[in-house]
């Protein structure tokens, strides 16, 4: 009964939240929205924009690394109880990690807007390196242990909603105005698929255990971090 009763109250705050994002309405536009002749003209250019603009494949390759991150995301509460968690602990975890997101709010939103979306995410990107390591490194003293998992969920919370920022950000300041829809759809188709990795890392877990889940992310955040490097600072998305 005190699951359903969480589950109910988060069921209701989210309905809530969708009834007042969708009354705000929406923005008025500068210029018109560019439209295709037909969905399958839509698709066809949309392969052309990944083929032809060279920034926005990097920036779908870069994020695709960043996707490929959410095969560990499950296993760090996984990590946490095989090195002696409790569930109430584990509670304080999930907790610290939406402490991360909150409190780094405010710094998120002054780099983004002082020193670019492409910064914020380069930055962002090079912390995630940190999350995995620290899980593979853990300490085997329990009274070192709690501290360094906290440390560890406050990170995880505060690049979570960092990436969001940046990603967001920074594909609707790159794309063209008049096709800022057309490029987030196919931005999101393009790097749908690597959303079924935490499926894959259930198995890769059952067969070598939660190590092999962390080195896939440490591997996909250098990729992301090196191919975010290749970005130019001011590029728009259509290589100008």
């Amino acid at each position: 009964m005190s699951y359903a009763a969480v589950l109910d109250v988060a069921t209701a705050l989210m309905l809530v939240s969708s009834i007042v994002f969708t009354a705000m309405g929406k923005p008025k536009r500068a210029a018109p929205p560019k439209a295709t002749a037909s969905f399958a003209a839509y698709l066809k250019e949309g392969a052309a924009t990944f083929r032809n603009d060279a920034v926005f494949r990097r920036f779908v390759f870069a994020q695709s690394c960043g996707g490929a991150l959410l095969a560990a995301v499950p296993f760090f509460v996984v990590a946490a109880d095989k090195l002696g968690m409790s569930l109430q602990n584990v509670a304080l975890l999930l907790g610290a990690q939406k402490a991360g997101a909150l409190l780094s709010n405010p710094l998120r939103g002054w780099w983004g807007d002082r020193l670019g979306k492409l910064s914020l995410m380069r930055v962002i990107a090079a912390g995630r390196i940190a999350s995995p390591v620290a899980l593979l490194m853990v300490p085997a003293s329990q009274a070192a242990l709690m501290p360094m998992l906290l440390a560890v969920f406050l990170l995880l919370g505060a690049l979570a909603n960092g990436l969001t920022i940046a990603v967001i950000g920074l594909l609707m300041e790159r794309s063209p105005e008049d096709r800022r829809p057309a490029y987030s759809s196919y931005f999101d188709e393009l790097t749908a698929p690597v959303f079924v990795l935490p499926f894959v890392g259930g198995f890769a877990v059952a067969a070598l255990d939660t190590w092999i889940v962390f080195l896939i992310a440490l591997a996909a955040a250098l990729e992301q971090t090196l191919l975010l490097a290749r970005v130019e600072a001011g590029q728009d998305v259509d290589g100008h």
